[in-house]
């Protein structure tokens, strides 16, 4: 399939005043050891915003010139986290081959090639880049457990879970074993922005918050707010991301159980996956009491579906059973989906309230067409820009995706590691958390301790 060039350009200008001498053959050095035929050659890149790679930037460019009066090509390895760069070359004059290779995180993006005859003095040039194809990188962590801040490899996380971004571009990452919200930036910079590392509940800014266990979150861009289903405390928690407070909407603080009611008055037991409404509603999976609840903001907590008793069985949502109800997302129609851990299903709550078996129907791996699919244990959940559900199949170590008749597909291989690169070859230990931001799939490679993001072949 071709490829429509990136509306980046390499210009080669005048003034190198900073250029080092390229090795150029014995004919073109003057006795007295100066270059008679000296040509000076700026090659600057600059990639505009729209056109950014992947996740959000690209960090290093290699370019190289060679030339047959050069003994040896000669390239330039530049590190930037902007969106332009310059590098400076001396060269003799004739005929040259300029390439431009622009990487992130080490892989290999985009590229360019361009020919010129050089003159004496200051050259210029324009070159087109490429982008590659389709890839999957690190964003943020290296595969080791740990709690720090940092860029990239530089930031540690200790089992992140579920993912949400903000109106901005923000991802925001429940770091469960780190009992912490963190935050990453687009470029991939990584900073704490609730807890610190340490187990419990308060309240609080920043620092001061607790958190046991955070299992998912979810941004409420109307309020500015991020919801936490802070598993362990039992609790829904909320983050004020204008000011860092958080609080605690709804649920009693580490007592696990059974109630509807306002704030502390509603109790949870082990609350694991959020879901939010067009009109401001969040829905709650509420794992261990095996039912799909329902709070306003003002913290107001009901029963939306499920009984006491965990099953398989569906029907309204007054008389269907779950079993475990773990992750949920929710789709441009209003229709939620909920990933039914201990009944290996994905089940389907319409608006008219009726609960059915959307995809799935025990243990195991296996493609196909709604119940004739398996899956091993569930991740997070997440719409593509397309309408397709895409669900984290975490003890298969893949991600599966399901279109709106219900088949299931397979995007990333099912063996554990840890790989970055081609679909084909990446490689993911127990994805959890999804997010989709235009037409990249951010996951959090939940055993490999670090921030994953697939970008399709960009298209313009």
């Amino acid at each position: 399939m071709r490829r429509p060039a990136l509306a980046f350009v390499a210009l080669l200008l005048a003034g190198c005043a900073a250029a080092q001498p390229a090795a150029l053959d014995p004919e073109h050095r003057a006795a007295r050891g100066v270059d008679l035929y000296q040509a000076t050659l700026r090659v600057g890149v600059e990639a505009p915003r729209r056109v950014q790679l992947l996740p959000d930037f690209w960090d290093q460019a290699d370019v190289t010139v060679e030339s047959a009066k050069l003994r040896a090509p000669q390239t330039r390895s530049v590190a930037t986290a902007t969106s332009s760069l310059q590098v400076e070359f001396l060269v003799p004059p004739g005929p040259a081959t300029i390439s431009v290779q622009v990487r992130a995180r080490g892989l290999p993006v985009a590229s360019g090639t361009a020919t010129a005859t050089l003159m004496p003095g200051p050259n210029a040039l324009g070159i087109s880049l490429t982008p590659g194809d389709d890839l999957v990188m690190t964003l943020a962590g290296n595969g080791t457990s740990g709690f720090a801040n940092g860029l990239g490899a530089a930031a540690r996380f200790n089992e992140p879970n579920g993912l949400a971004f903000d109106d901005i571009g923000n991802l925001y990452v429940a770091d469960y074993g780190n009992h912490s919200i963190r935050k990453v930036t687009p470029d991939g910079t990584v900073t704490t922005l609730a807890g610190n590392g340490a187990f419990g509940f308060s309240d609080g800014v920043g620092a001061a918050a607790r958190f046991t266990y955070p299992q998912d979150l979810v941004y409420d861009a109307a309020i500015n707010s991020l919801y936490v289903a802070d598993a362990s405390n039992h609790a829904i928690r909320r983050i004020d991301l204008a000011t860092g407070n958080v609080t605690t909407p709804a649920g009693s603080p580490s007592v696990a159980g059974f109630s509807d009611g306002t704030g502390p008055g509603a109790l949870f037991n082990n609350p694991s996956g959020l879901a939010l409404a067009a009109n401001g509603d969040l829905y709650i999976a509420d794992m261990t009491n095996n039912r799909i609840r329902r709070m306003t903001r003002a913290g107001a907590v009901t029963v939306f579906a499920g009984q006491e008793t965990g099953g398989n069985q569906d029907g309204t949502t007054s008389s269907a059973l779950f079993n475990g109800p773990r992750k949920l997302a929710i789709n441009g129609l209003g229709e939620l989906f909920v990933a039914d851990i201990f009944s290996r299903r994905i089940r389907k709550i319409t608006v008219g309230s009726t609960v059915t078996t959307f995809a799935g129907s025990s243990f195991g791996y296996q493609d196909g067409l709604g119940t004739a699919a398996q899956f091993n244990y569930f991740g997070g959940m997440a719409f593509d820009a397309l309408g397709d559900l895409l669900v984290g199949d975490s003890g298969n170590n893949t991600l599966r995706t399901i279109t709106a008749a219900g088949m299931v597909g397979t995007k990333f291989s099912t063996t554990a590691g840890y790989v970055d690169g081609s679909p084909a070859n990446a490689r993911f230990n127990y994805p959890g958390g999804i997010a989709v931001r235009g037409d990249r799939l951010y996951l959090s490679d939940t055993r490999n301790h670090c921030i994953r993001v697939y970008r399709p072949q960009p298209t313009f």
